[in-house]
């Protein structure tokens, strides 16, 4: 997240405590029309709180925005550092596109097929389903903290904390992840991680 610190505008007469929510609106629009940008402005406290994208955009491109819509301002970033998230380039992937909320996932490889049971009660296929849009979810996932407590809230029966966000209405980003970032669910699943770690 980036915090843009604003300051008096170039062509108004502005006074501390006199911005209306036109002001604050035209702002926020200018930096929303930034790619990979999400802005909320509050000129009450003259500052805007901005989760970007750091392939798409950067600083300097949301300070000009802002001065476009006829302010100064000068940026403070307020994201965990890069170098608090390590090597992995997973965790590096995810951190740099992160916008809101993310998650590391993999399309799906495998042909996907829904079943059901016959009269006899013995399960048989009943479709099979298009791959394309399927999409497995993996760990870590990336969310605000106070949303993400929100939706777990909301959603105690959620299987994941993906789920639970999605249940609000907001769609998580999908972030591409590795075969090697694996779930430990069975028990033949903690010799494969065995073998990989070996490697």
């Amino acid at each position: 997240m980036l915090q843009i610190d604003g300051s008096e505008p170039s062509n108004s007469s502005w006074k501390p405590g006199a911005i209306s929510a036109s002001c604050a609106a035209r702002v926020e629009q200018r930096l929303n029309r930034v790619d990979g940008a999400q802005a909320t402005v509050n000129f009450a406290t003259e500052k805007a709180s901005i989760d970007f994208d750091g392939d798409l955009t950067s600083p300097t491109d949301l300070v000009a925005a802002v001065r476009a819509a006829g302010y100064d301002a000068k940026a403070t970033p307020t994201v965990t550092s890069r170098r608090t998230v390590g090597r992995d380039p997973d965790l590096v992937a995810l951190w740099r596109r992160w916008l809101i909320s993310a998650i590391l996932a993999l399309p799906v490889a495998d042909t996907v097929k829904t079943a059901g049971k016959d009269e006899a009660g013995v399960q048989r296929i009943a479709a099979t389903q298009d791959r394309s849009q399927l999409w497995l979810a993996q760990t870590p996932q990336m969310f605000r903290a106070g949303l993400l407590a929100q939706a777990l809230a909301q959603a105690p029966g959620a299987t994941d904390e993906a789920a639970a966000v999605e249940k609000m209405g907001l769609r998580p980003r999908l972030v591409l992840g590795s075969r090697q970032n694996l779930k430990v669910t069975y028990p033949e699943d903690v010799a494969i991680a065995q073998a990989i770690l070996k490697t």
